[in-house]
């Protein structure tokens, strides 16, 4: 029976997809108590004293608990040179968030209650949220112990013998590039549940990870236990990518309480806390300078970088370290230096992340290879075949000596595969190829990191339970195991359970990271079956009377002869009534080099991407169409598993360098949600070919190498020099946004590069005057008042929910009911009151009223549709014109649209990031305070005309096409009935004109307006995400093409949308071309009043209006 190597499902496939895993959060303890953190609002400040006395007398309040209450022990980490966290702050905060005080109590109101009567008084420090900030010469240290302020490593080494400067080299580059802030972005968001058990002195804990030893160690050494006093306990994990490889600061918090109460204590953190308070990718600033010869081959490389590692050391110091020296490994370079400082910043920090700290480098290296292949005229892929490290026994300037090796297959099938050589002949066109190879490790060389023991039990009817120690994060990591197992002792893998995590019954595994975890458990668990199968078939010749080597194994049963005995059966001579086995796996390890120089790894894998993008050269939008992805990872154990993590790693690596990146400012996250981090969606996914090549390692279970990481670590680039061949821009920073691909465009083709023109627009000089204030004082003074004047109290949640059958029941609701206010399909109230802003005290919910969610044609010709119909209704009515429809489906997802509604979706409030996450905006709490989008990142959903206090703009999409077809809103109270047009309803960037009690009930759309030829456009950062700009037009258009009515809206570019009446009348009565199209667009253009950074959206949208006009007129 040969399983190894076969398509075989994940043993926990039944359970993920029935929902019957168990996760942390479906864990019942009984007594169980909710946790909350007080998070320091300040990114950087002295605690001058904290006052719990009113929380703790709090009825239902069973502990709270501060620096003072807790163990001063630091956690592990991964470096002990490293540890600088504590469990909550003692005298100082470094970054927003970081846990103050924690709560335990009866119910989650009661711990909400108690969080808000801890008084903390705060003396503010200067905050030092980038890079530059922290290394100025005047800035203040985040920590009093760095040899440099404020570097929390720095490294300095240098590899080779040549002594000459790459400037030296016949073909020289000097280049830079920055990577972007990613986020882990796991489907479970963190969540602990902690029970001291004093009566067996053991404390018990659920908290998923892919690495749980880790967890466990760290946890022991905080609170001063004994290892076999603290026991992890086996749950589902819902995705890690290194997020949860080691200790955060969830689990050491839940503990803490749970020792302080002897009851069980869960911690849920939300998804806004997963954004905002917990790991990101490291960010790196990388200068390179690199030469090769006359014949195209690689001399020397110099590289200098700076890393941001946030305000405390997590994996930041170790991963720089090592990416310090996989960017010097993949190339036959004569001599490298190396030069880097992992920073302090009073941001969150930075930690592990798939990758291993070999993503930024081999981004910045392979584009900068690019980049001299072309100074040498050598097509990329022949340039890599002459330059990489690619056969067996060569070793790298760094020390990586190579044992298997296929990267030349891999280089020359992506080649083949992606046609490569047509498709580099339309250069320049908007489509392009790129390439992009990585040497990655196959975990590293430490004792730690390969150290693993696997148990096994056959029971009495010959079922088989394997002991693990892995976390299995959604790698099939547990499936590779049984398939090792199965393999060697011949028995189907249905014939296998397996249990993991759990300390208590499992031994030591050495978890994932680094690509290891299938290289050592599957090791293990091999060493594991072949020992079991040796000892079996020993039992079973003593039995037999046989010598050993007459034992024949086959379908799980020793044989010899005609005789046969199974498992159950050899567990029965056992006479223990169970059969337990381990096996212990110990690679070959060493310390690191003080110099670097190492061979690191046990062994490497290599992969090489070609990707095939399209680029729109009006928006900036960049699409990936193809991606052909070789890898060589020696021996495939399971195809299915193996292609998962080709192609998971390709989508998050797409993420990585076209959209994906946390925002900060003033050291806050700005965009802490999934409808604001641009993670690459269902629709942005490219058509993948996975290829695997190469032999089998003999160093690996079976032959295999690590897979987990090195795709992650390849597309990204592939991706970024396809760019390049499209358009030939090369982008030097990533994310690759539309407003920096755009802004590089018109670079190219010496376009200005700022928008708009206020010198004739006096009515625009008061805001303009007042832009400029905000970095000169205002901004800060406005703050600094907010902060100690003008205290703001939080708003109080929704109180009472009412469901009417009928309008008249709803319209007395609305006028009787204070403070009342309706809802259709709650999509954005619910987001609202979780993002902490104010929503009406009681809500009438009008999506059970029939009269509501009707569409009807009426005798006129007119169309009339219910405030309650779902957007998913409006896209398959047959009464809708393709323009309404394509606006519908243009809106947020399916499974959204089954429940908005039209009404919800024309009175949603305002986008603006700021305003929903958190910050103390004008619009959010007052006119004392500041718009934060005028300083702060406003690129994509903020105006770029007429906006004056607020820079928010209206975020309907429907708004925009009904206005074009001149809707009517009816507005209803009990006693009264208007109708408005549409245009008219909005008075404010998502507010509306409706007056107390009143409610919307239904749009109308004429007959003469529905006869227009309407069309409609839409620029987002993904297929259904809120408009960076959205346009309709209806016109009347004779057979002569000429228009004798004419509507043009343009949307989400000012505070609401915007009817372009000046357009409409310049284009009404004439001939048009495209000609007269583009004197048209110079116009409005020059009308746009831009902020500093979201020029490029008036570009972009002046394209988008050339466009339709162009359609429409065409």
């Amino acid at each position: 029976m040969t399983v190894v190597g076969a398509r075989t499902r994940h043993v926990d496939w039944n359970a993920i997809t029935s929902g019957s895993a168990l996760y942390t959060a479906d864990v019942s303890l009984d007594g169980e108590l909710i946790a909350m953190v007080l998070r320091s609002p300040h990114a950087h400040a002295e605690i001058i004293d904290i006052e719990v006395t009113r929380a703790r007398s709090l009825p239902g309040v069973h502990a709270v608990l501060t620096a003072a209450d807790v163990t001063e022990n630091r956690y592990l980490d991964y470096r002990e040179p490293d540890r600088d966290r504590q469990i909550l702050a003692a005298k100082v905060v470094r970054h927003i968030g970081e846990p103050v005080a924690i709560v335990a109590a009866a119910t989650a109101e009661i711990a909400a209650q108690a969080i808000n009567l801890i008084a903390v008084r705060y003396r503010p420090l200067p905050v030092l949220d980038s890079i530059e900030k922290s290394l100025a010469r005047a800035a203040a240290a985040i920590h009093p112990h760095p040899t440099e302020k404020n570097v929390a490593l720095g490294v300095d080494r240098s590899f080779g013998t040549a002594s000459k400067h790459p400037s030296a080299s016949r073909h020289f580059l000097r280049t830079a590039y920055r990577s972007s802030r990613q986020t882990h972005a796991t489907m479970e968001p963190h969540t602990v549940k902690a029970h001291w058990r004093p009566d067996e002195r053991c404390l018990h804990v659920w908290a998923p990870s892919q690495n749980p030893r880790l967890i466990h160690r760290d946890l022991a050494q905080l609170f001063g236990l004994a290892p076999n006093e603290v026991r992890l306990h086996e749950v589902s994990i819902g995705g890690d990518f290194g997020g949860r490889t080691q200790i955060s600061s969830t689990e050491a918090l839940a503990c803490a309480l749970s020792l302080a109460t002897a009851r069980p204590v869960a911690l849920y953190q939300s998804r806004a806390d997963e954004f905002a308070f917990t790991k990101w990718r490291l960010s790196w600033d990388i200068d390179l300078e690199l030469g090769c010869d006359a014949n195209g081959k690689v001399t020397d490389l110099v590289a200098k970088f700076d890393v941001d590692n946030g305000a405390y050391n997590q994996a930041g110091p170790g991963e720089m370290l090592y990416g310090s020296i996989a960017l010097g490994a993949s190339y036959r370079w004569h001599s490298y230096q190396v030069n880097g400082r992992c920073v302090y910043t009073n941001k969150t920090s930075a930690s592990s992340f798939r990758g291993a700290g070999g993503y930024a480098v081999n981004w910045a290296l392979e584009c900068a290879v690019d980049e001299l292949a072309e100074a040498a005229g050598i097509d990329p892929i022949d340039f890599r075949l002459t330059n990489a490290i690619a056969e067996p026994g060569e070793t790298s300037v760094t020390g990586w000596s190579i044992k298997s090796a296929a990267l030349r297959e891999c280089l020359t099938t992506a080649r083949r595969e992606i046609g490569w050589d047509e498709k580099r002949k339309i250069s320049g066109s908007g489509r392009g190829v790129g390439i992009a190879c990585t040497i990655h490790v196959t975990a590293l060389s430490r004792d730690y990191m390969l150290n693993s023991t696997c148990a096994l039990d056959v029971e009495s009817g010959g079922s088989i339970r394997i002991r693990s120690g892995c976390g299995d994060a959604g790698t099939g990591q547990k499936t590779l195991i049984c398939q090792a197992v199965a393999d060697v002792l011949d028995v189907p893998v249905e014939q296998i359970s397996i249990v993991t995590i759990d300390t208590a019954t499992t031994p030591h595994d050495a978890g994932a990271g680094a690509s290891r975890g299938s290289f050592v458990s599957v090791t293990a668990a091999r060493l594991l079956a072949e020992k079991a199968r040796t000892e079996l078939s020993a039992l079973a010749a003593a039995h037999l009377d046989a010598d050993i080597e007459d034992i024949q194994w086959t379908s799980g049963s020793a044989r010899r002869g005609n005789h046969t005995i199974d498992l159950a059966q050899l567990v029965k001579l056992t006479g223990n009534g169970i059969y337990s086995v381990e096996a212990q796996y110990i690679g070959k390890s060493h310390g690191p080099d003080p110099q670097g120089y190492e061979d690191i790894a046990p062994t490497y894998s290599f992969a090489a991407h070609a990707v095939e993008v399209e680029v729109d050269q009006k928006t900036g939008i960049v699409k990936v169409l193809n991606v052909v992805a070789v890898h060589d990872s020696g021996t495939i154990l399971n195809p299915i598993s193996a292609q998962g993590q080709v192609e998971g790693g390709i989508v998050m690596g797409m993420g990585a360098v076209l959209g994906e990146s946390l925002i900060f400012q003033d050291g806050r996250v700005v965009n802490p949600t999934y409808s604001d981090y641009v993670l690459p969606r269902a629709s942005d996914m490219p058509n993948i070919k996975t290829i695997f090549v190469g032999e089998a390692d003999n160093l690996g279970p079976f032959g295999a190498k690590g897979l987990g990481e090195i795709p992650l670590i390849t597309i990204g680039p592939a991706i970024t020099n396809a760019i390049h061949n499209a358009v030939g821009i090369r982008l030097k920073e990533a994310p690759h946004s539309p407003d920096r691909v755009l802004q590089a465009l018109r670079t190219r083709d010496g376009a200005p590069q700022h928008a708009g023109k206020i010198a004739f627009r006096p009515e625009r000089w008061w805001t303009a005057f007042v832009r400029q204030l905000y970095p000169r004082g205002l901004y800060q003074g406005m703050r600094w008042f907010a902060a100690h004047l003008d205290q703001r109290h939080p708003p109080s949640p929704i109180g009472t929910f009412h469901k009417p059958t009928s309008l008249s029941q709803a319209l007395l609701l609305l006028d009787h009911t204070q403070a009342a206010a309706p809802i259709g399909g709650g999509t954005d109230i619910l987001a609202l009151e979780t993002s902490g802003l104010p929503v009406p005290e009681t809500i009438v919910d009008l999506t059970a009223i029939n009269e509501l969610k009707k569409i009807e044609m009426r005798s006129d010709g007119s169309l009339s549709i219910g405030a309650a119909v779902t957007l998913s209704e409006l896209s398959t009515s047959k009464f809708f014109g393709s323009a309404l429809v394509e606006t519908v489906l243009q809106i947020a997802t399916p499974q959204i649209r089954q429940s908005a509604t039209l009404a919800g979706n024309l009175a949603q409030a305002k986008r603006c990031w700021f305003y929903r996450n958190g910050f103390d905006c004008y619009k959010r709490s007052g006119s004392s305070r500041p718009c934060y989008a005028i300083t702060g990142d406003h690129r994509f959903y903020h105006a770029i005309q007429d906006a004056h206090r607020c820079q928010a703009v209206t975020p309907s999409d429907l708004a925009t096409t009904l206005i074009a077809l001149d809707a009517e809103v009816e507005l209803r109270t009990v006693d009264t009935s208007r109708r408005v047009d549409i245009e008219k309803l909005y008075i404010g960037p998502g507010e509306l004109g409706v007056r107390p009690g009143e409610a919307i009930t239904s749009i109308t759309i004429s007959a003469k307006a529905r006869q227009r030829v309407t069309l409609y456009r839409k620029l987002s950062l993904w297929h259904g995400g809120f408009s960076i700009m959205n346009i309709c037009v209806s016109a009347q258009i004779d057979e002569t093409g000429i228009a004798s009515d004419l509507r043009i809206v343009i949307g989400s570019v000012a505070p609401t949308p915007s009817r372009e009446r000046d357009l409409e009348k310049a284009l009404i009565g004439r001939r048009v071309d495209a000609q007269v199209i583009d004197e048209c667009v110079h116009r409005w253009l020059l009308r746009t009043h831009p902020l500093e950074h979201n020029h490029w959206k008036a570009f972009a949208a002046a394209n988008v209006v050339r466009e339709i006009l162009s359609a429409l007129f065409r």
